[in-house]
């Protein structure tokens, strides 16, 4: 994604099921693994692009899995990349019931390591979760992606901002601005998801050299199976039918 000369995007976007675990997914996350959500992949059947007088429509229908197992989510994605530079997409899909609920679905965005501040309209200032946000409350906040970071003792998914209606995250230079039709739920970090899984302590967390910004339709909810219960069917993203609407600005 380039403006005006400037690469607004470290590498190409990709879609994105996984987290890295928190202490309450100890259980769930054999299954997740074994779904291969750690390391799924995109197939594309089928692409068709049209150009008209202001408007580039790219359709894609496509699936999710990881290799030599089931798919577990099929999907059709349509993205309108208008003569302004905005850019509006919609995901149409069908969950596989017989594949675990997903941890998160959303879009992952590797950004210039420049882009640091973050404003955002939804759950704050505290980090937030479908099941973990009464003791936030719903306004404009403004941040940093350092600050965002929860210093968990034990690296894992944080810093999550549950019911959002956009965040905008910037440089100095530019702006990349998400709108949602509903309210998503997003998180911004120096660190990559790959790291916050594969490290055992917070001080062998390493910064990688761009940012990471999720965009969720939605992700499941934290619970309390450490010790607990298991995560509540309501909080689970097991939605057979996903209808998705996202919008993107940059300035």
């Amino acid at each position: 994604m380039n403006y005006d000369g400037d690469e607004i995007m470290h590498a190409p976007m990709e879609y994105n099921v996984f987290r890295a675990p928190i202490d309450n997914d100890k259980n769930i996350v054999i299954e997740w693994t074994k779904a291969g959500y750690d390391r799924a992949v995109t197939r594309v059947y089928e692409t068709e692009a049209v150009h008209d007088t202001n408007v580039a429509v790219i359709k894609c229908r496509m699936s999710m899995a990881a290799v030599s197992r089931p798919k577990f989510l099929d999907f059709e994605m349509v993205w309108r990349i208008y003569g302004d530079g905005s850019v509006k997409a919609q995901m149409k899909g069908t969950r596989n019931p017989n594949t675990p609920y997903l941890p998160r679905l959303g879009l992952k965005i590797l950004l210039p390591k420049s882009f640091q501040r973050v404003e955002y309209y939804g759950y704050g200032p505290y980090e937030s979760y479908c099941d973990k946000h009464r003791a936030s409350y719903i306004d404009r906040f403004e941040t940093t992606v350092d600050k965002l970071h929860e210093d968990y003792i034990k690296p894992q998914e944080n810093g999550s901002h549950y019911g959002c209606s956009y965040v905008k995250i910037s440089s100095k230079k530019r702006i990349l601005s998400v709108f949602g039709k509903e309210p998503f739920s997003f998180n911004a970090s120096n660190y990559t998801i790959e790291e916050l899984t594969v490290k055992k302590h917070n001080f062998e967390l390493e910064e990688a050299d761009f940012v990471t910004l999720c965009v969720d339709y939605m992700q499941s909810g934290v619970g309390s199976n450490s010790g607990g219960p298991e995560l509540m069917e309501k909080y689970r993203l097991n939605h057979n039918k996903i209808l998705w609407d996202i919008e993107f600005a940059i300035c």
